[in-house]
């Protein structure tokens, strides 16, 4: 009985350690930020917003925003992401 204790105890602690690495890659706070250019400057998505109201906030067209961003979907945005604004 007892080598099988040692065995299931080297097996749980193995999983306890993979679970705890793969919670702080997930929960970590490391992004690639965005390449902008020298004329623009990082919007970090927050929950709400929508294309129209982040380039209506800054003054801008959504042509122009979309202009910036290129390959931007408007529909899919993602809360944390990092798009370009340009400078106003």
């Amino acid at each position: 009985m007892m080598p099988l204790f040692n065995f299931f105890l080297i097996i749980g602690v193995f999983f306890i350690g993979l679970v705890w690495y793969l919670h702080g890659l997930v929960g970590s706070n490391y992004e690639i930020p965005a390449m902008c250019k020298d004329v623009s400057e990082a919007y970090k998505v927050k929950t709400g917003d929508t294309c129209w109201d982040i380039a209506q906030s800054r003054g801008l067209d959504l042509s122009e925003l979309l202009k910036e961003n290129d390959g931007l979907d408007c529909n899919k945005l993602v809360v944390g992401s990092t798009i370009c604004i340009l400078k106003s």
